[in-house]
């Protein structure tokens, strides 16, 4: 559902081995979205900051990170917070990380 939406690349635009790519997949009628990360496999570097955009910056966000292994957790974050440093970390490089967000208020819809 998030496809119909806003994007926003998180990282610049690059094929090097050596970089992260992360992209945000934003729905204002939801106030909800995803961020989908990839840590590539010559990439020296465990954690990447980024910024989201869209964001109700007084709303707070219930994030939901999810790992290749299915392993998940949950953060509380405020747009404000969001829109300054988001912080996605992957220990093992090649691997990749899905967040979902939306308002912490919001029921979710099966």
């Amino acid at each position: 559902k998030y496809w119909y939406g806003d994007f926003y690349p998180l990282t610049p635009a690059t094929t090097a081995l050596d970089h992260w790519a992360a992209w945000q997949f934003h729905r204002a009628d939801l106030n909800a979205g995803i961020v989908l990360a990839f840590r590539r496999s010559a990439c020296n570097y465990p954690a990447l900051s980024v910024a989201l955009r869209a964001l109700e910056g007084d709303c707070t966000y219930l994030l939901e990170f999810i790992d290749e292994s299915r392993q998940s957790s949950q953060k509380l974050m405020t747009g404000q917070q969001l829109a300054t440093e988001l912080e996605l970390r992957l220990p093992k490089r090649q691997t990749s990380l899905l967040v979902r967000y939306r308002p912490a208020a919001q029921k979710t819809a099966k």
